[in-house]
């Protein structure tokens, strides 16, 4: 069963969509960056599949979804989504190296 959570991150609301056995392999999904784009609407079909078999986690990326609606004008806006992936992560405890499966702009972030 997927489930959904919204955590704070850098002081920054987080939403994710999580599942899966705890202890199997995380594969995490990065949605595209189309006008509406979060991690239910790209993944919402793919992530009960995947969960069969792997711990799955796709964050809302910043300015997406639910997650808060923080841009950065003055970098590419790859990097710093990057870094609040990383440090979800890390709030999620998960420490041991992952899978990324990217959709476009999701594609370039990981």
């Amino acid at each position: 069963m997927i489930q959904t959570e919204t955590v704070v991150v850098n002081d920054l609301e987080t939403r994710y969509l999580h599942g899966g056995p705890q202890d199997a392999p995380v594969v995490v999904f990065l949605h595209d960056g189309a006008w509406g784009a979060s991690a239910d609407v790209t993944w919402g079909g793919v992530l009960p599949l995947a969960a069969e078999r792997f711990r799955v986690v796709a964050p809302d990326l910043l300015g997406f979804g639910g997650s808060a609606k923080a841009v950065r004008l003055d970098q590419a806006p790859f990097g710093f989504r990057l870094r609040h992936v990383l440090a979800l992560l890390d709030h999620l405890g998960i420490t041991e190296p992952v899978h990324l499966v990217g959709s476009s702009f999701g594609g370039s972030v990981a």
